[in-house]
């Protein structure tokens, strides 16, 4: 059952969220109950004027009975899937079926990712502490010393309650040990209770510091404007992260990273600069119409990869189309992401190896070009361009370090006949036979191989 077969289902909820009769509603627009009925539970199709009618006595628009929930619903439904929690349960739920649950009831689609995107979170802050406590140094310091302390204070004052006839002196130098390593508990356990609150507060974050980083982004649009414009005051970087409220040192050092290098962008290419030559670019000069990064480099005499960062930078209002973007560094390994509607980006583990950007970091310096379209429902065709660069040079010592940049642009002349298929991840994809398949997917149904 596709997204467009259950029309019937998003009608009869609502109709049901307003109040309203089915009889009532049939004769609002000249049918019978029964027939009504038949609809509402998917037995017969509806388009056209009848269609029409029905949004209209519904106060809605037609696509949203006849388009259903967005394709990110259903992705979200397939993440919570593929939790060790439904394994455990031993749930097993087909494309259909979640396209279903997102389609009839999408409250309660909400309900269940939000509810797995806390678990998850949840998970990560136990994991992260059941680290701490096997592995960190400072805790497992304090820890012995507390013990040790209370040791000796136990030794002390059990020679002082056996050994009635100790001679004064010795009783002293025990009374004052006793005192001394008291002094001293109480300042380790002062110690170890301010380090425990200290990582209560740091898992509040819920995350890594990545995932700090990554909300930060995502709450300013992936847009500064106060590192624009050419040349920023001195500080202001570091104004931002203060502005930013990050709990780890770790988060705040990889977002001066992070905005260091979009000012070094911002001052090579303005985005005033750029907008005017993409508007030329895709302005219809020589008869060109779609994006091409690598032509729009050569005009602008721009490396590549600066010049993709800052068309995924141009602001939503200014930009052609929606554009994401994706860094990955020599290892495969995701150290940015902007998402884009349509392309989903794992924010935990390794993506889909068969993303333009890993074959670029096997073709040094050879830009890349791509139409491509995540399998699952209704997920648009995309343009993706990408390049792998030196982030290191290499010298007779030593080899270049290598890092992956891929710009993924819903540009709506992407034709879906010519793209490639390529997934989220592996754990989530119901793509069978797949010559790069890591690990077996969770998803009850599969498609044939690409």
């Amino acid at each position: 059952m596709n997204m467009r077969s259950l029309t019937g289902s998003r009608i009869r909820e609502r109709r049901m969220s307003l109040g309203l009769r089915q009889g009532d509603l049939a004769k609002s627009i000249g049918i019978s109950a029964s027939y009504l009925n038949l609809i509402e539970h998917n037995r017969r199709r509806i388009a056209g004027k009848l269609l029409t009618e029905l949004a209209r006595a519904l106060s809605v628009e037609v696509t949203a009975l006849t388009d259903g929930a967005e394709a990110s619903k259903v992705a979200a439904l397939q993440g919570a899937a593929a939790s060790a929690e439904a394994a455990q349960l031993g749930v097993s739920l087909d494309t259909e079926q979640l396209e279903e649950i997102a389609g009839r009831f999408p409250t309660w689609a909400d309900l269940i990712a939000q509810q797995h995107q806390k678990i998850r979170a949840l998970n990560h802050i136990v994991d992260t502490l059941s680290d701490r406590l096997a592995h960190d140094p400072f805790l497992s310091t304090s820890l012995h010393d507390v013990i040790t302390t209370v040791t000796s204070i136990r030794s002390s004052s059990s020679i002082l309650a056996k050994e009635d006839e100790l001679d004064p002196e010795w009783r002293k130098r025990f009374e004052r040990n006793i005192f001394n390593d008291s002094r001293r508990l109480a300042e380790s356990a002062q110690s170890l209770a301010n380090y425990l609150d200290g990582a209560a507060d740091a898992s509040a974050t819920l995350g890594s510091p990545q995932e700090e980083v990554d909300r930060v982004l995502e709450d300013r649009g992936f847009s500064f404007e106060a590192l624009e414009g050419g040349a920023a005051p001195q500080g202001v970087v570091t104004s931002l992260i203060d502005e930013a409220n990050l709990r780890s040192p770790q988060a705040a050092g990889l977002l001066r990273v992070v905005l260091q290098r979009y000012q070094q962008d911002a001052g090579l290419l303005p985005m005033s600069t750029l907008l005017k030559a993409l508007h030329a670019d895709l302005g219809g000069e020589a008869g060109q119409t779609q994006l091409n990064p690598v032509r729009l480099a050569a005009r602008l005499q721009m490396p590549l990869e600066v010049v993709l960062r800052r068309l995924a930078h141009i602001p939503e209002d200014k930009a052609p189309f929606p554009m994401g973007l994706v860094i990955c560094d020599a290892s495969g390994t995701l150290i940015y992401r902007k998402p884009v509607a349509g392309f989903d980006v794992p924010r935990v583990g390794a993506p889909c190896a068969l993303w333009p950007m890993f074959r670029a970091l096997n073709q040094p310096m050879q830009p890349l070009r791509a139409v491509v379209q995540q399998v699952g429902a209704s997920r648009p065709a995309m343009r993706a361009f990408a390049v792998s660069t030196p982030v290191v040079m290499g010298d007779f010592d030593r080899p270049a370090i290598y890092e992956a940049t891929m710009l993924i642009a819903a540009d709506t002349t992407a034709p879906p006949s010519e793209a490639e298929k390529v997934g989220p991840s592996c754990r989530i994809c119901s793509v069978s036979e797949c010559a790069v398949r890591r690990e077996p997917s969770v998803l009850a149904d599969t498609i044939s191989a690409f």
